[in-house]
């Protein structure tokens, strides 16, 4: 009975949450990546998509770069990990009006699934490691500003629960988390971990056959099987400063956290913990193989830990501060796992029972209040929230559409700093990074505040058109081309 009214708040939570990214959506919008993706969603679903590259290719109108591949009608970014566009194109066929939100509420019930499974798997309580997930920096983050991040999160959290349960088709897993977000294939190593060595072959051809038609692909149309993956490392390096980890990231990241935190310092001074690591690992510390066939769940874990530390440092040299807190969703997500573990051991203890019930509770209360919390903050429309706010461009871009339009430039192709934006519009904006014949010619729409830096386009031969706070619109002196 218990476990029952467990489920249902827990079931509550997710409901609470799935209003919160509704109300998100419908008020803030998505971040550019998420719409870069549902371009791409549309390109492929295109019945010119296969001649639409090969012409693109073979003219060199392309930047490798940048990995923009882009046509009056259709727009294209091969660096993008395919796994949310193929998403998005089956979604685009039912409803392609609310695609967006479709997958934003499929991301949910998908997130429920894949926190249940690894519950079972890692024998810890549903409840404590939903509160403990479900969480701001989970809506802010992984599910707003990029489609792609919350999909690698849920395939990645059945492949650790496969890992752990010693599947060997935790491999396939993987290979979609992969598929997802490219900063998952730094979790290969975790395959070694199997029960036995066949299981290793096992997940590592399992993982190899998900991954080899995107392979393929890129070896059809660029002629490198790696084509699209070298394209991601090569704009990240390109488009991001050099820079430092950051500790305000992993302040954010921890402050959502701090309940957990205090509840195992407390259970720990009042020496309520049962699970020692040190008294685990100190007979079989000789062998390790011992240690991770007997206690998987913390080993998995702890690996993974160590992996998601590994790629946010990486990341952290060549990643903005707001970037640095964005891919360290896996690292967010290691640390819930870690608290998880240690919180359900209190139970197995017949006098800390209580405060082990009273630790599953106050995390429930207070991932409900952050979710009750934000609804509040959201229908008395506060003006920004970290990670999901378009809010500005959406209204700026809606207040003053008709400008084109006045001056009848609505169906001309258009450089800008913030094209995806534009094209979600309906409007042929072109990248300032791409090729496109006499792009010189096309008139310019400069975002001050939105996009990529306005000096990536020149406006030498231009003369201003329109001006206003936000942006301006730019013409050729001689004469302009549609």
């Amino acid at each position: 009975m218990q476990n029952n009214q467990k489920l249902v708040l827990t079931l509550l939570l997710f409901v609470l949450f799935g209003v919160v990214i509704t109300q998100l959506y419908y008020t803030y919008g998505v971040g550019w990546d998420f719409v870069a993706h549902f371009l791409s969603s549309k390109a492929i679903l295109s019945k010119n998509f296969t001649n639409f590259l090969t012409n693109i290719i073979s003219n060199n109108q392309t930047s490798i770069k940048f990995g923009i591949l882009e046509s009056k009608e259709l727009y294209f970014e091969i660096y993008r990990a395919p796994l949310s566009i193929i998403l998005f194109s089956i979604i685009d066929l039912v409803s392609v009006n609310y695609a967006l939100i479709i997958y934003l509420l499929l991301m949910v019930i998908f997130l429920f699934v894949s926190i249940f499974y690894i519950s079972k798997s890692m024998k810890i309580e549903f409840m404590v490691i939903s509160s403990l997930l479900i969480l701001p920096y989970l809506f802010s983050f992984p599910f707003f500003v990029n489609s792609e991040e919350i999909l690698s999160l849920i395939f990645m959290l059945f492949a650790l629960g496969l890992q752990i349960k010693g599947k060997w088709y935790s491999g396939i897993f993987l290979g979609l988390a992969g598929l997802s977000k490219y900063t998952a294939l730094i979790f290969l190593p975790m395959l070694l971990f199997q029960t036995d060595k066949k299981k290793i072959l096992y997940s590592y051809v399992g993982f190899g056959l998900v991954t080899l038609p995107w392979l393929i692909f890129n070896y059809a149309f660029f002629g490198n099987f790696f084509y699209s993956y070298f394209s991601s490392i090569s704009v990240s390096l390109e488009s991001s400063p050099i820079s430092m980890p950051s500790v305000i990231s992993l302040l954010i990241i921890i402050i959502n956290f701090i309940p957990g935190i205090i509840i195992l310092t407390i259970a720990k001074r009042k020496n309520l913990l049962n699970y020692n690591l040190r008294e685990k690992i100190k007979k079989p510390i000789y062998k390790i193989r011992n240690f991770y066939l007997k206690e998987r769940a913390y080993f998995i874990t702890i690996i993974f830990s160590i992996l998601s530390l590994i790629l946010f440092v990486i990341l952290g040299f060549h990643e903005s501060v707001f970037d640095q807190t964005r891919y360290a969703y896996f690292l967010y997500t290691s640390i819930a796992l870690l608290i998880a573990i240690n919180i359900t051991t209190l139970k197995e203890k017949g006098n800390t029972r209580k405060k082990y019930k009273l630790s599953v509770y106050t995390l429930y209360a207070f991932s409900l209040i952050c979710m009750v919390g934000t609804i509040i903050l959201i229908s008395i429309n506060i003006s920004n929230l970290i990670g999901v706010s378009n809010l500005s461009f959406f209204r700026i871009f809606n207040q003053n559409q008709n400008i084109l339009q006045s001056y009848n430039l609505q169906n001309c192709s258009i450089i800008s700093n913030d094209w995806v934006y534009l094209r979600y519009y309906n409007i042929s904006a072109f990248s300032p990074y791409g090729y496109i014949k006499n792009s010189s010619k096309y008139p310019k729409l400069i975002f001050n505040y939105f996009g990529t830096s306005p000096n990536a386009i020149s406006t030498y031969n231009d003369s201003v058109l329109f001006k206003n706070e936000n942006f301006t619109l730019f013409v050729n002196k001689s004469s302009y081309s549609c």
